[in-house]
């Protein structure tokens, strides 16, 4: 089974298959408080619900992690993992054509 991890200064997010766990660390920025796992799992619903709205077919659920004693330890994203191609880092460096069609398709959703 193909596996990997990304890290980035918010979150960890491992690549299973075709799936992808997003963990959001426990820190807190100007920008973000994720110190909580209530706060963490009150983001991770966040993302879910609001990305649902453009990629349906991609954010799937939010995780709960549950102790031994059955209380809450972390959430987690569950999301398809997208071909490279289709991953937004690709298509912004793509040919002109693709990537002006991708950013009018968003605009459009929004």
């Amino acid at each position: 089974m193909d596996a990997s991890v990304v890290e980035t200064h918010v979150s960890v997010l491992f690549f299973v298959g075709d799936q992808v766990y997003k963990l959001k660390k426990p820190v807190t920025f100007d920008f973000v408080d994720q110190s909580t796992v209530a706060a963490r799992g009150a983001l991770c619903r966040r993302e879910v619900d609001l990305n649902r709205r453009l990629a349906p077919d991609v954010y799937e659920d939010v995780l709960t992690v549950i102790g031994s004693d059955g209380s809450p330890l972390d959430h987690l994203v569950m999301m398809k993992r997208l071909p490279s191609d289709r991953r937004l880092s690709h298509v912004a460096i793509s040919d002109g054509a693709q990537a002006a069609a991708a950013i009018d398709q968003v605009a459009r959703l929004l």
